[in-house]
């Protein structure tokens, strides 16, 4: 090692710092190279850093995600916000971050006589298996909305239902009944039977309502099952829909579509909104984002789950009101417009455009 002047030294240790925190090489093979022991690498080390020749900045994702956090909470006047680190391996894994952290909330918020409403969707069925077993007497769980497929599905709220009631040893309402009546005077009829009814009564005794967050786009759930037609979707288009909770949908400033909605076998917005702990889940897609601010600023969550991108676009959301009301962003290429939808990206009704002959006078 060069020991023939000051700015030898200085270039040893320049060098490695370099050969250290740059190419990453451990102290003992820098000392190798060099010809000295490894104490001496060690002492360079910390005399470069004396000298200020280097330094150190952790970039702390957790530290982002509080001022996220604290944000969301004053915007949407929340009573909670947990948020998961930014993804980096796809939806399936944005999904699994999403369902863990809903366990961890869902935990600290059980207690005693409890009843706990529950719809269902991809992330509260992943969320079951991080739920651990609890000891907490008298609880009870009953499923927020009706069935909505000739099958259960493992992501359906039924097969929810009855999974975290045997992982927490809780009792379980059913509601033997669709989610979706054909109109809203079939849905009266429904509900008019005793047992139905009776069943009713529970979701409006939820202590706790835990739900997913859906869109109203082609690439929601609903309609990814077929629950939600073209036709339906064009319908709810007609009402500026953006999103549901528990199959209840809304428009971008989180007024109801009362016309679909009176169709709805389940627990009401309204109902949902005097929960006192009403827990929205939702994130990793871009098409959420809509969706989850209109249910912030109807006032039906009070506790959001979403992932660090997504709570960013909600706390960057300015979007024109239209856009707003169809929840697709500006920039957006539109989708092709059909002649039952019109064009997404238009919050006006979408009607066929009829030509009136002129008569002369």
């Amino acid at each position: 090692m060069a020991k023939n002047g000051a700015d030898d030294r200085l270039t040893d240790l320049i060098n490695v710092c370099y050969s250290h925190f740059i190419y990453e090489e451990t102290q003992s093979e820098i000392a190798e190279k060099m010809g000295v022991s490894r104490a001496k690498v060690c002492k360079m080390i910390a005399q470069a850093k004396s000298m200020g020749l280097y330094t150190i900045t952790i970039n702390d994702p957790l530290e982002k995600i509080g001022e996220l956090s604290r944000g969301l909470t004053e915007k949407y006047d929340l009573h909670g916000v947990k948020l998961v680190p930014i993804p980096k391996f796809g939806v399936n894994d944005v999904l699994q971050r999403l369902g863990h952290a809903t366990a961890e909330l869902l935990a600290s918020s059980l207690k005693d006589n409890d009843v706990i409403g529950v719809a269902g969707g991809s992330t509260l069925y992943e969320m079951i298996n991080f739920v651990e077993p609890m000891n907490i007497s008298n609880l009870f769980i009953v499923p927020l909305l009706g069935g909505y497929a000739e099958t259960e599905a493992a992501t359906h709220g039924t097969e929810i239902v009855y999974r975290l009631s045997d992982k927490l040893r809780a009792n379980i309402i059913n509601m033997p009944v669709p989610g979706l009546a054909q109109n809203a005077e079939e849905a009266r009829l429904f509900m008019s039977n005793p047992i139905i009814s009776r069943s009713m009564v529970w979701t409006s005794k939820c202590s706790i309502a835990l739900f997913g967050i859906g869109s109203a786009q082609p690439s929601g759930s609903f309609y990814q099952a077929g629950v939600i037609t073209d036709q339906l979707l064009a319908e709810l288009r007609r009402e500026n829909a953006v999103g549901c909770v528990c199959f209840n949908f809304y428009d971008g400033e989180g007024r109801p579509c009362e016309d679909f909605n009176a169709r709805i076998i389940g627990i009401t917005l309204d109902d949902i909104k005097l929960t006192p702990i009403s827990i929205g889940v939702a994130g990793g897609m871009p098409e959420k984002v809509a969706a989850i601010h209109g249910a912030l600023v109807g006032k039906y969550i009070n506790f959001l789950v979403t992932d660090q991108i997504t709570a960013e676009s909600l706390l960057a959301l300015d979007w024109p009101r239209n856009h707003l009301r169809t929840g697709v962003p500006p920039g957006s290429p539109p989708p092709p417009a059909s002649p039952e939808t019109g064009c997404p990206n238009c919050a006006r009704r979408s009607r066929p455009v009829r030509l009136r002959k002129r008569t002369r006078a």
